[in-house]
C-alpha cells in the first residue's frame, strides 16, 4: 500500500503541474448556507490534489490511482455523505451533512483501522480543503450542516464503574446493538437481559459481526456502481474508525454512522452514557490481552441450557381441622403450596378457622329432599 501511495503521490504533482494556468473558480459560491471566496477554494483545490486526490480521485469520486488496493474504499465526496458527521436533523434521516469542525476532527485524527491516515497540515489549510470538496456535491448547494449533538452532564460521573454496568444492560435489551455488532454477555446474562433463549432470540453467531449493505457505491470500470458492505467493528478485536474519547462514543450513538446500517439512537443522557462508558471500556481492551481472553471465553462457552425454575414459594400448613401445624419449637410449619383439589381434605391441609364474626365462607349443605305427597289411592 506504500508503494501505491507513492506512485499515486507523483502521478498527484504531475496533476497539478499540468493543471497551472486559468483557476478553475472565478467566483463565490454558496456551500452548506456559507459565501465562500473563489480564491479559498483555487487554494483548497490545490492542496486537495497534492494531499488527498490520489485516494478520493480528481473527481472527488474515491477512484483515484491508489484506490483500487484499499480498503475500505475511499470515500465517494459526489454523493454528499459522511459517516462520521455526528450532526443530526430531524427531517434528513440520519443522512445529515457535517460540520467544518466535525471535518477537521476526521482529517487530523484520521480514522483507525483504514488507509485514512493522520495528516499534519494546518488548520487553515485543511479548512481550504474541506471548502473546496464541498463543490464534488450538489448536497453541499442546497443544504446546510446539521445540529451539533449536545452532550450534556454525564449523570455517571464519578461512578463510571456503576455506569459500565447499567450500558451492558443497555447495549443488549434496550438498544440491542448485538442485532449488527457481536454479543459481550455470557448466554445466561444475554437470557437475563432479554428474557429469551440465544438461539431463539439472537443471530447465528451473535458473537460475530454481522455484515451489512452500507449505502455508499463504489465507482466502478465503464460508469457502473458496486454497494459496498460493511462488517461493524468488533470492539474487542478490531480498531473504532473516528473514537477517540469516551464521549465520542455518546455522539456516534446518539447521530448514527452515516451511508452505513447504524442509526441513531435517541437513548436520553441517562441510557446513552451509560452504554458509551460500557462500549469505550471494550475499545479500550482492543489489542490486549484482556480483549482477547475475554473474546476468548465467550466463544468457548458450552450449549446453554435454561435455568432450573425457582422453587415454589413456601405458605404455613394447616392440620384437616384448620388449626396450623407447628414444630416442636412452637413455630409455624411451611412447606410448598399443594395443587387444588377437589376436596380439601383430601390434600392434607385445611384453610385456616375464620375470624370471630367474620362470614363463612363454608358453602351450606343441601337441605334433605320433602317427602313426596300422598297419592289419591291411600286416602
Amino acid at each position: 500500500m506504500t508503494r501505491a501511495l507513492t506512485i499515486a503521490a507523483a502521478v498527484a504533482s504531475l496533476a497539478l503541474t499540468a493543471g497551472c494556468g486559468q483557476p478553475t473558480f472565478s467566483q463565490a459560491q454558496t456551500l452548506g448556507g456559507v459565501s465562500i471566496d473563489a480564491r479559498t477554494l483555487n487554494r483548497g483545490e490545490e492542496l486537495y490534489v497534492l494531499n488527498c486526490y490520489a485516494c478520493h480521485g480528481m473527481e472527488g469520486d474515491g477512484n483515484g490511482p491508489a484506490a483500487p488496493g484499499l480498503r475500505p474504499p475511499p470515500r465517494n465526496f459526489k454523493q454528499g455523505f459522511y459517516k462520521f458527521a455526528v450532526t443530526i436533523d430531524e427531517e434528513d434521516e440520519g443522512n445529515t451533512l457535517p460540520r467544518d469542525e466535525d471535518l477537521l476532527r476526521i482529517i487530523k485524527g484520521g480514522l483507525h483501522g483504514t488507509p485514512m491516515w493522520p495528516w499534519d497540515l494546518q488548520d487553515s489549510e485543511i479548512v481550504k480543503i474541506i471548502h473546496y470538496l464541498k463543490t464534488f456535491s450538489p448536497r453541499w448547494t442546497k443544504n446546510t450542516p446539521g445540529k451539533a449533538v449536545e452532550l450534556g452532564e454525564d449523570p455517571w460521573k464519578g461512578k463510571e464503574a456503576e455506569g459500565r454496568t447499567e450500558g451492558k444492560r443497555v447495549y443488549h435489551a434496550v438498544a440491542r446493538c448485538w442485532s449488527c455488532h457481536p454479543s459481550y454477555a455470557t448466554k445466561d446474562e444475554f437470557f437475563k437481559y432479554t428474557n429469551n433463549p440465544p438461539e431463539n432470540d439472537a443471530r447465528n453467531d451473535f458473537y460475530s459481526a454481522e455484515l451489512k449493505n452500507s449505502g455508499a457505491m463504489l465507482a466502478l470500470e465503464g460508469g457502473k456502481e458496486r454497494e459496498v458492505k460493511v462488517l461493524p467493528p468488533d470492539f474487542l478485536m478490531q480498531p473504532v474508525r473516528s473514537i477517540y474519547e469516551v464521549s465520542d462514543v455518546y455522539r456516534v450513538v446518539a447521530t448514527g454512522v452515516g451511508g452505513a446500517a447504524m442509526p441513531g439512537f435517541p437513548l436520553g443522557p441517562k441510557d446513552g452514557w451509560a452504554l458509551a462508558h460500557y462500549v469505550w471500556e471494550l475499545i479500550e481492551k482492543e489489542g490486549t490481552k484482556a480483549g482477547v481472553d475475554a473474546k476468548t471465553a465467550l466463544t468457548s462457552q458450552p450449549e446453554w441450557k435454561p435455568p432450573a425454575p425457582p422453587p415454589p414459594p413456601q405458605v404455613p400448613l394447616f392440620n384437616p381441622d384448620g388449626t396450623p401445624q407447628l414444630n416442636p419449637d412452637g413455630t409455624p410449619v411451611t412447606g410448598a403450596a399443594p395443587a387444588p383439589a377437589a376436596d380439601p381434605a383430601a390434600a392434607g391441609i385445611a384453610a385456616p378457622p375464620a375470624a370471630p364474626g367474620a362470614p363463612s365462607t363454608t358453602t351450606p349443605a343441601a337441605a334433605p329432599a320433602a317427602a313426596p305427597a300422598p297419592s289419591l289411592a291411600h286416602r
